[in-house]
């Protein structure tokens, strides 16, 4: 029977539905028909019961094969339109606005909403691809990503790792310093020195200058890279220091 009846609550309970859309065989809106009646599957998972994870195989392979297909393709046209129809009576706002239904005030505030959700999410497509400076502005962009790379750095740090670094620039580093009579810090005398999320080949503390090692692939058709300039840059700007590149 489809159509809209009143359900009978006999154990008068709160969270009864009141109207039964369908009306079952016991009479009772889906929430009366639960009191005392715990479902089948409560406290089990696919892991521990077969029955539930047939069921979740079954629905997964129904939801694979029948994604983005409309009821018509998946039920065919007359089966389709019953399943609709049983939607619409099924709907409790079936034949009533959102004034109505919700109250003015209500209804206005959801209104609200919705209006704002749709804005966030033509603003979120209109910046979909775009570099988070664009998006948030050069400083804070510049301050998100220096955030990003430090906190990076701890996560490596606390999992007992470390920078990697080329034995070939310490040694190449460590001929500079006896040339100028100088102690440059690196990774293989004390550590490389981390500025900004960024870990410096080497640096000289006294004279405060920073060493850079560039290997083949921080060129690109015999031009420094923009993520290298742009790390230089970074570098220069907090610790107002002079930068050394020593080409491999």
């Amino acid at each position: 029977m489809i159509g809209k009846v009143k359900c009978e609550n006999p154990t008068n309970n709160p969270k009864c539905k009141e109207i039964v859309s369908n009306k079952t065989k016991s009479g009772l809106c889906r929430s009366c028909c639960r009191v005392n009646k715990p479902t089948w599957n409560k406290g089990l998972s696919v892991s521990t019961d077969e029955r539930v994870a047939s069921n979740v195989k079954a629905m997964n392979s129904y939801n694979k094969d029948n994604m983005g297909k409309s009821y018509k393709c998946i039920h065919g046209q007359t089966k389709a339109e019953a399943i609709k129809l049983k939607q619409s009576i099924n709907n409790p706002m079936n034949g009533s606005n959102w004034d109505d239904y919700f109250g003015v005030e209500d209804a206005r505030i959801r209104k609200q909403n919705l209006s704002e959700v749709t804005h966030l999410r033509e603003l979120n497509e209109s910046i979909k691809g775009k570099s988070i400076e664009y998006r948030l502005g050069e400083e804070k962009g510049s301050h998100y990503r220096e955030s990003c790379r430090n906190r990076r750095c701890d996560e490596i740090k606390l999992k007992g790792g470390g920078a990697n670094y080329n034995t070939k620039a310490c040694f190449v580093l460590e001929e500079h310093a006896r040339m100028s009579g100088s102690f440059i810090q690196h990774a293989m005398n004390g550590g490389e020195v981390r500025v900004a999320g960024y870990y410096v080949d080497g640096y000289d503390k006294v004279n405060n200058i920073v060493y850079e090692y560039d290997e083949k692939h921080h060129y690109k058709n015999g031009k420094l890279r923009a993520r290298c300039v742009t790390r230089q840059g970074n570098i220069e700007n907090i610790m107002k220091c002079k930068f050394i590149r020593i080409k491999e």
